[in-house]
């Protein structure tokens, strides 16, 4: 049996992940200063 992907897959996702953690942090904090902004 073989087995074949397509695509571009690493083997090693923590290149990627530091981006990905500073993107889903920057929208947390726009998405309570947001709240925030609408509360006052």
């Amino acid at each position: 049996t073989t087995i074949s992907t397509k695509g571009r897959h690493d083997p090693c996702l923590l290149p990627r992940f530091i981006p990905m953690a500073e993107a889903m942090v920057a929208l947390v904090i726009a998405d309570h200063w947001l709240r925030w902004k609408a509360i006052r």
